[in-house]
């Protein structure tokens, strides 16, 4: 039959996933961070710009500027 953890174990794991937790908020916040910031960056540029990806499809192409 399986062990039960320890309050010892528990209480380390739950620490961990605290940590894990902290952490993915941490990235996400990061990542809203820079996602506005270059969007903040494309929409105030006076030159046109595409953007396409790797297989040469544009991914965004309601984001195209109107001037384009």
């Amino acid at each position: 039959m399986a062990k039960n953890p320890s309050d010892e174990e528990l209480k380390y794991r739950v620490k961990e996933l605290e940590k894990e937790s902290d952490e993915r908020k941490l990235v996400g916040k990061e990542l809203r961070e820079s996602k506005h910031y270059y969007r903040s960056l494309l929409n105030h540029i006076h030159e046109d710009i595409l953007v396409i990806d790797r297989d040469y499809r544009i991914p965004h192409p309601f984001q195209i500027s109107p001037f384009f």
